[in-house]
């Protein structure tokens, strides 16, 4: 789970420059963008409520590595197979912005959701 926030987190980063972004092709058991969106919110949401218990990274290494797994599983998606597929979408840049955004805006509703009740 970590190579998994790790990796979303530099790719974001690298990726979110204007700069061409080497292009990759589509790797043959790529990810839905409605399932890498599913996923990416899962694990955003998982990342956030254990990083709030813990705020030093090595407390919560080992929490944060078995709900990704868990997560994936769940989307019955391997690391390898989530890896070749975000590496993919991260260098279609407009496409990771939609992915992104829906990811925030989901987010964002569920937020607003919490809030109201």
């Amino acid at each position: 789970m970590k190579k998994i926030i790790t990796y979303i987190a530099f790719s974001a980063l690298l990726f979110s420059c204007e700069l061409k972004v080497k292009e990759y092709d589509e790797p043959k058991n790529l990810i839905s963008q409605e399932k890498m969106i599913s996923i990416l919110e899962e694990l955003m949401i998982v990342e956030d409520q254990i990083q709030s218990r813990h705020p030093q990274f090595d407390q919560f290494k080992k929490t944060i590595e078995k709900s990704g797994d868990h997560i994936l599983k769940k989307y019955n998606v391997s690391f390898k197979n989530f890896e070749s597929s975000f590496t993919y979408y991260a260098s279609k840049q407009d496409e990771m912005k939609v992915i992104y955004n829906k990811v925030l805006e989901n987010l964002t509703k569920k937020l607003n959701t919490l809030q109201n009740q």
